[in-house]
């Protein structure tokens, strides 16, 4: 059984399957999301989060 969850847009309830966030409607912000969080993970400073 594949793991899932919901779509991260706001009021969208559809059913996505993970690793993607967002559902085939909203799949044109999955990459904008992903790029996010990349940002976040490669940050290299020392200050707070």
């Amino acid at each position: 059984m594949p793991m899932t969850g919901r779509c991260r847009e706001l009021n969208c309830h559809a059913m996505v399957i993970r690793p993607l966030h967002y559902c085939t409607k909203h799949a044109d912000k999955e990459a904008a999301y992903q790029a996010s969080r990349e940002r976040w993970t490669n940050r290299n400073d020392n200050t707070k989060r």
